[in-house]
């Protein structure tokens, strides 16, 4: 056969499989929807009840019995008319029989109705929410359009602000799934049709193999209908899993990837820094094998290295055992035997063993005759812009080769901000910032003033960083520059104020104390004139502007500090806060405030200067006051009801 021969062959069976396909498609679409037809009737007559039987339509009277004691009161009947000035009605009943009437005259009872409790004053519904939930932009499918029955809002001009209803998301069709699945079962099972040549085909609307969203994938994730076809016969098709048969070092960067290590967080799937984190640089050993029993006091146990058995010979270590010891030297190739022993499951002296062959003693020694790196040169030309929430924002941790200049690309550097405990830089990188060395004056207090430089650069001290001052925490209360990363909020309750709903104080607080954080969606600019429209039509908004690229909404999301309202004698204010990396903002006292007092900010001029555009549109000024204060204007907030003067 000649090379023509062969690919006219090649090009015939390619046609014979996808007429195959095509075929066994059509037909399983067939069979299943004349399948359907049958079910759906059957399951719609198994709705349907007999009729009641025909009782006796003899007229009689209702028993004491059959009556309601609290919404059908005992009647009284009787053939006399009531005297004794009781205030009575007449009854007419008709036999349903041969509709002769029946009068009875019933006295009136009268029941005195206590007034209800008054409504509650009109506001927003909202998830409970502790922390920053990070949401970015709204879709750009539109759910539905608010306020349509409101003849006032102009809600062509809010239609306007998305692209697409939300009807018009292309939805998987749960029917179609199953055709789906089932054709694919045909063809591998009777057919002897590989899944990848299913697959690549393409004529399936459906993809098969992909993860996530192939049929394969999704199946195992769903119910299906009692179609006799398909029963007990997905079993037949292979399953493919991400984590299924994934090693230990698989294992362990899905762990980084998915872990968010952010002092504020270090929880899986972070709602605030969303997106995978960075994988670290391999960390270099520095000791020996044979130094390692300078690490440990005492034997850890009857079989630790220490002891140095000649006669134990040890278990052999599978694949996996191997790999996850190499996965953890990688990152902390000096740890000691013993506590590598209580990670891997394994006796410290075998570890020990297996450490010599995944770390020679030459690599060891070979990476300390290297040449020391260049140490950057100490410069005054390092600038920094971290420290002004009004016109900084914060930026991903920076994880890179090299140091934190331009020849890296480090974002760090080129948002003008220093390196932090969550980036994955030189330790002794200069970029890093420094925190404080503060102690306790003689009230035992400490950071509460411009003195800190952790304090006046507007960040809460770091607690990796500021030992001195205790900012981790083990004598809470010393450091007064960590309330909001430790949540040293106040006790409050959401009570009726004299402008509706507010805030107010359970428990006593001093000047500078930390009342509550303010939470709610982290939300981006567009976002938030989308969503002004409506807040603005009902007269109440929840915004905050964080930084210039983000604002917290507690609209949707959020705690009870939205329900703080406006005075222009206000005794608490609001400060932005660089917590870790993370802006957030605080609430502090601005003077002693006394337990059952309703906590009142100044939402600032311009709150109420707004230059109205076309439509309902609007716009705000925005003002700055000053920064020894660590406080900027945070406008676009109201509470629930009318402003105190």
């Amino acid at each position: 056969m000649n090379f023509n021969e062969s690919a006219g062959h090649t090009t015939n069976s390619l046609n014979d499989v996808d007429t195959l396909i095509t075929n066994v498609y059509r037909a399983t679409w067939t069979d299943f929807y004349t399948w359907e037809q049958d079910y759906c009737r059957r399951t719609l007559n198994s709705l349907s009840r007999n009729p009641p039987p025909n009782h006796s339509t003899e007229w009689r009277p209702r028993s004491e019995a059959s009556r309601s004691t609290l919404f059908d009161p005992p009647v009284h009947v009787t053939q006399e008319p009531i005297t004794n000035n009781i205030e009575t009605f007449t009854m007419v009943e008709y036999n349903i029989e041969n509709g002769d009437p029946r009068t009875s005259t019933l006295a009136v009872e009268t029941y005195n109705i206590l007034p209800g409790p008054a409504p509650c004053p009109p506001y927003e519904m909202c998830t409970p929410a502790s922390r920053n939930i990070n949401v970015g932009d709204d879709s750009e499918y539109m759910p539905f359009i608010p306020l349509v029955d409101d003849p006032t809002f102009n809600y062509h001009t809010h239609v306007a602000e998305y692209r697409y209803f939300e009807w018009q998301l292309p939805n998987r069709d749960p029917d179609l799934e199953v055709i789906v699945i089932q054709t694919v079962y045909r063809l591998h099972v009777d057919h002897k049709l590989s899944l990848p040549s299913i697959d690549e085909s393409g004529i399936l609307p459906l993809p098969i193999l992909a993860n996530p969203g192939g049929v394969l994938h999704t199946s195992r994730r769903r119910d299906f209908p009692a179609w006799d076809a398909l029963l007990s016969q997905t079993s037949a098709l292979p399953y493919f899993s991400s984590h299924s048969g994934a090693g230990p070092n698989t294992n362990l960067t899905n762990l980084i990837r998915d872990f968010c290590n952010n002092f504020n967080c270090t929880i899986g799937y972070c709602s605030v820094h969303m997106g995978e984190m960075s994988i670290p640089e391999p960390v270099p050993p520095t000791v020996l094998s044979d130094a390692l029993a300078h690490t440990v006091d005492s034997p850890c146990s009857v079989k630790c290295f220490l002891l140095k058995n000649p006669l134990y010979i040890g278990d052999i270590w599978t694949f996996t055992d191997i790999e996850l010891l190499h996965s953890i030297l990688r990152y902390a190739p000096d740890t000691s035997p013993c506590d590598l022993a209580v990670i891997c499951r394994k006796p410290c002296q075998e570890v020990l063993r297996y450490r010599r062959f995944c770390i020679p003693n030459a690599e060891v020694e070979k990476q300390s005759e290297r040449a020391p790196k260049a140490r950057p040169i100490r410069t005054n030309t390092l600038q920094y812009q971290d420290h002004d929430a009004a016109s900084f924002t914060p930026n991903r941790p920076c994880s890179h080769q090299g140091s934190c200049d331009s020849k890296s690309n480090c974002p760090c550097f080129l948002n003008d901000s220093h390196c932090d405990n969550g980036c994955r830089c030189d330790r002794k990188c200069l970029r890093r910032w420094r925190g404080c060395n503060c102690a306790g004056n003689k009230q035992g207090k400490a950071c509460s003033t411009s003195r800190c430089p952790c304090y006046k650069a507007h960040r809460e001290c770091d607690p990796s960083l500021c030992i001195r001052c205790d900012a981790k925490g083990a004598e809470a209360g010393i450091c007064k520059n960590a309330e909001i990363q430790r949540d040293q909020r106040k006790l409050t309750a959401v009570r009726m104020s004299q402008w509706g709903l507010g805030l107010f104080l359970v428990e006593p607080a001093e000047e500078e104390d930390l009342l509550i954080e303010y939470t709610g969606e982290l939300i981006y600019e567009p976002t938030t004139l989308c969503r002004d429209y409506v807040s603005r039509h009902r007269g109440r908004t929840y915004v905050f502007q964080l930084n210039p690229t983000l604002s917290i909404d507690s609209s949707k999301a959020g705690n009870e500090s939205r329900f703080i309202n406006h005075s222009k004698k206000p005794n608490c204010h609001a400060c932005v806060r660089l917590v870790n990396g993370e802006h957030r903002i605080g609430l502090f006292a601005l003077k002693k405030i006394e337990a059952g007092s309703e906590l009142l900010l100044n939402y600032g001029d311009s709150f109420f200067e707004r230059d109205h555009t076309d439509g309902d549109g609007f716009k705000t000024k925005r003002t700055e006051d000053n920064l020894d204060q660590a406080l900027y204007l945070l406008d676009q907030h109201s509470s629930d009801e009318t402003y105190s003067e």
